[in-house]
């Protein structure tokens, strides 16, 4: 669990992610398809994932997010819409939960796509 206002975040010098549970239970539980739920896991792994390979600047990383989803996706796409700013005009139920707390627990996912990523050891 992070603050609500946080969907994850990327540890430097790091490979990890953390992603929020607490956001994404909430967008698991409102989202009304499964293109939704993924369209917020590869639009906020797509975020953390250009941290890690070396971009700062969080208006960077937001235009290529943005970039990367609607040259992909399309405008009607949800994840271009998550990308253009709007998530909590998408989820409004996150400012209504206020700050969750910092947990203490994480829960690791091993072997994330290990299939396409035969490089990783």
């Amino acid at each position: 669990d992070l603050p609500t206002h946080v969907g994850a975040y990327h540890v430097v010098g790091s490979n990890l992610i953390v992603m929020n549970k607490t956001v994404l239970d909430v967008v698991s539980t409102k989202a009304k398809s499964h293109l939704e739920v993924n369209s917020f896991v590869f639009y906020i792994l797509t975020h953390e994932y250009l941290h890690s390979l070396g971009y700062t600047s969080e208006r960077e990383v937001k235009y290529l997010v943005y970039k990367v989803c609607s040259e992909n996706f399309g405008p009607d796409h949800p994840a271009v819409k998550m990308a253009e700013g709007r998530f909590t005009d998408l989820y409004p139920e996150l400012k209504e939960i206020g700050p969750s707390r910092i947990g203490g627990e994480f829960e690791v996912i091993r072997n994330f796509d290990k299939s396409s990523m035969p490089y990783i050891g």
